[in-house]
């Protein structure tokens, strides 16, 4: 009698854009886990290169949607998920992946062998590094201010000097996670607002909020990440919208006594920043500031009756 397989299954997603200079390794190293149980499915989000080409030659088991608009990276996220339901059965988790990763060998297996034993764990991420600089730490977890400012645990910090054991988390980083397939039954899926950044937090933000899951952070679950790669370090476009979504997610998800009683020290921080702009005589950049300030207050009152 053949015996049967009661290994959890996964569906890994790669979120591609543009990512013909790193798509390569990223698969190469997803293919190379320990860990056998799970189903590749990349969502292309409109590529002007020729990364989808590439992976359907030389990753014919590979599955990949296209996206014909960029509509970002949550909204690729639920396609994916959605299709998957669709497909597979017996689906136990999903992993999220950048495209600019890459994964050491058993950092599928660590997560799983977490999630498994701790079973109210809902959302599991693990340590990951500066691709060009591994001795240094991109996140070991997200931690998120009153004012609703998220940044990277342990960011830039020597991995000799960061000793932060597996545990909970406020949130982790959506560039390399595993969820729970019962936390979408839970809580939905992403949400849609956000371009890009700042879609991880909301999502455990959420998931701490409306299940009884928990979101944790596991240190020997190894990823290798290219910060910024897509986008580039000190973009504009990626100044843009880590502001933008700092600001959909507070109106999104603090309640509105809260929101209104925190406005001031908000309005200090963004008129600090402009004020050093003018300083500077760097105009462009303060009317940056100011239009993104302007999001705000000109989405304020649509969030009013969400508490």
């Amino acid at each position: 009698m053949e015996e049967q397989n009661n290994n959890p299954r996964v569906i890994l997603v790669i979120i591609n854009y543009n990512g013909m200079n790193f798509i390569t390794e990223c698969l190469d190293s997803v293919y190379s886990q320990s860990y056998k149980e799970f189903q590749v499915i990349v969502v292309d989000n409109n590529s002007k290169d020729e990364s989808v080409n590439f992976i359907q030659k030389n990753y014919p088991e590979c599955e990949i949607l296209i996206n014909r608009q960029n509509k970002g990276y949550g909204n690729a996220i639920n396609k994916a998920i959605k299709y998957s339901l669709k497909k597979y059965k017996n689906i136990n988790y999903f992993g999220i992946l950048n495209n600019d990763l890459h994964l050491d060998e058993n950092w599928l297996k660590n997560l799983i062998n977490y999630g498994e034993k701790k079973t109210d764990c809902g959302i599991l991420a693990g340590k990951m590094f500066m691709y060009h600089w591994p001795k240094y730490v991109n996140s070991t977890g997200i931690i998120v201010n009153y004012i609703g400012i998220g940044w990277d645990r342990d960011f830039y910090e020597l991995d000799e000097k960061s000793h932060m054991e597996s545990g909970e988390v406020l949130s982790v980083s959506g560039g390399a996670m595993l969820i729970k397939k019962s936390v979408f039954d839970s809580i939905g899926l992403f949400e849609n607002n956000y371009f890009m950044y700042y879609e991880d937090v909301d999502f455990c933000f959420r998931t701490w909020k409306f299940s009884d899951y928990t979101v944790e952070y596991v240190k020997d679950a190894l990823v290798y990440h290219r910060f910024s790669a897509s986008v580039g370090m000190l973009s504009p476009k990626k100044h843009f919208y880590l502001k933008r979504s700092h600001y959909v997610f507070i109106l999104e998800n603090y309640p509105f006594p809260f929101l209104k009683g925190i406005t001031q020290q908000i309005s200090r921080f963004e008129f600090d920043i402009m004020k050093n702009l003018l300083i500077r005589y760097d105009f462009i950049n303060f009317f940056r500031e100011f239009y993104i300030y302007l999001f705000f207050w000109q989405n304020f009152h649509l969030f009013l009756v969400k508490d």
